[in-house]
């Protein structure tokens, strides 16, 4: 946004309703809910969620996991007691270096993903929704696996273990990952549709895989909030799907 002032009221609006939280990166996500998984599957003891994981009040953690960003305690510390005017700052900030460079990160992700739909949608055209949905879960999981190696690896266990569970877990896993089953099930929606995709969907989908399984209420366009329904999203998550604010006032 190029515009100071405007910049100014948005990111005024961002830190203060947020509190300086974010939600953590779609890949740390991913991982405790595969790691939640595979405790569940190989009887092991799981202890307790810490209450609000998928929340950092760290706004570049949005970005990435904890390990991919070196700060000063000092730093740390200053930024615990005061995280919504860090946020403020940094959105407010002349680092137009930084800014560009994680613009240009989310952007390449963004055409990384809607450019994969879109194959899809050309190739399999003529195919089922049984077959689209196996084909995009298949690919699902080989973007994954190493994130599901490495979790496994920390529980030691190792490939041959998860490949003893059989071909019905390994086919069911996708599913059983909320992240990244939101993500599969919005994609077919769009790749089963003829309208021109957009940065917009990208976004959308990112927001509904992180918002579904652990908020209470989440509020979307109309068009998203439809394919949540239609893709059967608001039957198995437990956040209230909403297409209006004036909607979520009255739930309040």
């Amino acid at each position: 946004m190029t515009n100071p002032l405007r910049r100014e009221r948005l990111a005024r609006l961002l830190s203060t309703l947020s509190l300086g939280q974010v939600m953590v990166a779609p890949k740390s996500r991913r991982r405790v809910e595969m790691r939640k998984l595979l405790y569940t599957q190989f009887g092991l003891p799981l202890l307790a969620d810490k209450p609000m994981w998928f929340l950092s009040d760290r706004f570049w953690e949005a970005a990435g996991a904890p390990g991919d960003f070196s700060f000063s305690p000092a730093f740390l510390d200053a930024l615990a007691t005061k995280p919504a005017e860090a946020m403020f700052d940094f959105l407010t900030s002349d680092d137009e270096g930084s800014r560009k460079v994680s613009v240009e990160w989310y952007e390449k992700q963004s055409r990384d993903v809607l450019s994969r739909i879109q194959e899809r949608r050309d190739r399999l055209a003529r195919e089922t929704m049984k077959m689209r949905r196996k084909a995009a879960s298949v690919l699902a999981f080989c973007d994954t696996q190493d994130d599901l190696l490495d979790e496994a690896a920390a529980i030691g266990l190792n490939k041959e273990d998860l490949m003893g569970q059989g071909d019905a877990f390994m086919r069911s896993f996708i599913r059983k990952v909320p992240c990244s089953h939101i993500s599969v099930e919005l994609g077919l929606k769009l790749e089963g549709e003829e309208t021109e995709l957009s940065p917009h969907d990208f976004h959308d989908i990112n927001f509904m895989s992180a918002a579904l399984p652990y908020a209470d209420f989440v509020v979307t366009e109309k068009q998203f909030a439809n394919r949540a329904l239609q893709a059967g999203l608001t039957r198995e998550y437990p956040a209230k799907v909403l297409s209006s604010l004036s909607s979520l006032a009255d739930r309040l």
